[in-house]
């Protein structure tokens, strides 16, 4: 693997008056422009993982690394122009428009109470420009359906520029065509050297990315390789408990569907 843009060393974590660990000494590296899709069913800390890389709550055991230094060293404003993130859904108690939702990605740049700049406009428009939400640009971000909020966060992550864009199940509240799009916007991200770590519950998203998948369950790595290695009827019938086949179209392309519809 090249040299690494992030690694996670022998991470723990578990909840207060938790007996047992989420994560159970989690370790990865990840380089620029990979794209690594986390599946695992409920509860195997693929969340866990990102609020802890985003250093929302602290390990109890190990170390996140982001070029070699350690992100309990960082400062809190200098890890923003680290990690982009794109939760589940967001909602807000003000009506910001899409554009000042999008603006916001510039923070870590501008600071709270400085005014943006060119660079930070030109950043958000062309967000806007490439998740085509140009015509939504004057609108309440509350007004915004599901899945248009959710473009708006994913373009507010694009101005953000930072080199690792975190996604949590980016894909809840898109529609198949957004979703399609979602994806091929990531796609050309990465090929760009943005490099992304999302998580789904969908095998069929990791087969459409064709990047990098690493399986988890009880808080462990079960399986870390390309889509070849992950995605096979076994490896996801061991993580989820039902029988998934794999299987290849006419093209080559793979797709997934629960046996019982075989």
């Amino acid at each position: 693997m090249p040299d690494s843009l992030l690694e996670i060393q022998k991470l723990c974590f578990k909840y207060p008056h938790s007996s047992e660990n989420i994560l159970k000494g989690i370790s990865l590296k990840a380089s620029s422009g990979e794209t690594i899709c986390l599946l695992g069913a409920n509860g195997c800390g693929k969340t866990t993982l990102i609020r802890l890389l985003l250093r929302f709550m602290s390990p109890q055991s190990g170390n996140i690394l982001i070029k070699g230094r350690n992100t309990k060293d960082i400062p809190e404003r200098k890890l923003a122009k680290c990690f982009s993130y794109v939760p589940q859904l967001q909602t807000t108690t003000f009506s910001y428009s899409v554009r000042d939702m999008v603006l916001m990605g510039r923070i870590p740049f501008s600071g709270c109470f400085r005014p943006y700049t060119k660079a930070d406009h030109k950043a958000a428009d062309d967000a806007i420009e490439r998740m085509q939400l140009t015509s939504l640009t004057s609108k309440s971000f509350m007004e915004l359906s599901g899945g248009q909020r959710q473009m708006v966060l994913i373009a507010r992550a694009i101005a953000q520029d930072a080199p690792i864009c975190l996604m949590d199940e980016p894909e809840n509240g898109l529609d198949y065509g957004n979703q399609v799009k979602l994806f091929h916007h990531i796609s050309t991200l990465s090929g760009g050297g943005m490099t992304f770590i999302i998580t789904t519950h969908h095998p069929e998203h990791a087969l459409w990315l064709s990047g990098r998948v690493i399986l988890m369950k009880d808080g462990l790595v079960m399986s870390d390789g390309n889509c070849d290695e992950c995605i096979t009827q076994e490896k996801l019938k061991d993580i989820y408990g039902i029988n998934i086949l794999v299987n290849a179209g006419k093209d080559g392309s793979r797709y997934c569907r629960p046996s019982i519809y075989a």
